[in-house]
C-alpha cells in the first residue's frame, strides 16, 4: 500500500511543478513588485515558496522573455544582473490580479471535471455491485425517490 501513496505524492508534485512552471512569469512579476532581485534570488524564492527547484535555464528563459516584453528591466549591479518591475509590468500584474477569480474558476473547472468523472465511475461501480441497474449497464437512470 505505501507504493500507492508514493505514486499519489509523485502525481501531486508533478502537477504542482507544472502549475508553478506555467505561472512562473506571474510569480516573478509579483516578487519583483516587492523588491528588485537577481535571477539567483528568484530561483531561491521559488524554491522557498514552492519547494521546487527549477534549472537556471528555465528561470532565465522566463526572465529574458519578461525583459524582452518590457515587463521587467535588468541592470548590472556589481557582478550580477538585478531585475525590477517596469510600469508596464505593474499594469500587467494589476490586470492579472483583477482577473484572478476567472483564473481560479478555470483551474476549478479543470479539477471539477476530473473529480466529477471519478464520482460517476464510483457510482457506476456501486450500481453494478448493488444490482440496481441489472449489473450490466453503466448508463442507467438515477434511482427515483419514493
Amino acid at each position: 500500500m505505501p507504493s500507492i501513496y508514493l505514486r499519489k505524492d509523485r502525481v501531486i508534485r508533478q502537477i504542482c511543478r507544472r502549475l508553478v512552471k506555467n505561472f512562473m512569469d506571474v510569480i516573478i512579476l509579483s516578487e519583483l513588485k516587492e523588491r528588485q532581485m537577481s535571477g539567483y534570488d528568484i530561483i531561491c524564492v521559488i524554491y522557498e515558496q514552492f519547494h521546487l527547484l527549477f534549472s537556471s535555464g528555465t528561470v532565465y528563459f522566463t526572465i529574458y522573455r519578461l525583459e524582452r516584453d518590457g515587463l521587467i528591466r535588468g541592470r548590472w549591479s556589481a557582478r550580477k544582473r538585478v531585475y525590477t518591475l517596469t510600469p508596464k509590468g505593474e499594469n500587467v500584474l494589476k490586470e492579472i490580479a483583477d482577473s484572478h477569480r476567472i483564473i481560479q474558476e478555470v483551474v476549478a473547472r479543470i479539477f471539477s471535471k476530473i473529480t466529477r468523472g471519478e464520482f460517476l465511475q464510483r457510482t457506476a461501480v456501486v450500481k453494478r455491485v448493488t444490482g440496481r441497474d441489472g449489473g450490466t449497464s453503466l448508463h442507467s437512470q438515477p434511482p427515483t425517490l419514493s
